[in-house]
């Protein structure tokens, strides 16, 4: 709860940097697919060859990004899937994490981001329902979106960020 409020407090524009998502995800990619493997999942990741350039604090984006995945993975069962795509279009960076996990009631979809709300679905999960409002905390402070899409309950999930890449010229 203290570091959700310090993020929602916090004047991100102070600590802002030029990061490179592209060279993150590649850095992050040996961590998350361990992850995956110690919940028997399979992980693919996603990257273009190139650099995906965003004015953020890089150990906050990770973090936005390391909640989705382990959501991901807590959520999906032995012999899932994780996916993490990156992709930049539109002067947008968009970051998904996709799974084939236990899905979202469609009930749950508008409040998920709220604090401590958890879907119907999850209470056999740990879990204080702040992980979605920490991610939607950092991503607005970069003046991005995250927004989830899911087919239905046991139908899987996928989240998706949205920030605005930094144009070669604003070097």
């Amino acid at each position: 709860m203290l570091d959700l409020s310090r993020l929602e407090a916090y004047d991100h524009a102070t600590k802002d940097t030029i990061v490179d998502l592209t060279e993150l995800l590649q850095a992050r990619s040996e961590i998350y697919a361990s992850q995956a493997e110690q919940s028997g999942l399979m992980f693919e990741q996603d990257l273009p060859s190139g650099p995906v350039l965003i004015r953020a604090d890089g150990n906050e984006m990770m973090r936005a990004i390391a909640n989705l995945v382990d959501n991901a993975c807590k959520f999906t069962a032995q012999d899932g899937t994780i996916r993490v795509t990156l992709s930049q279009q539109d002067g947008q960076a968009m970051i998904s994490v996709a799974d084939t996990g236990i899905g979202i009631l469609d009930d749950d979809l508008p409040q998920l981001f709220n604090r401590f709300h958890r879907g119907r679905n999850t209470t056999a999960y740990p879990g204080s329902g702040l992980g979605l409002a920490i991610v939607k905390a950092i991503v607005t402070a970069y003046e991005g979106s995250v927004e989830v899409q899911s087919a239905g309950e046991g139908k899987g999930s996928k989240f998706s960020i949205r920030v605005p890449v930094v144009q070669p010229e604003h070097l």
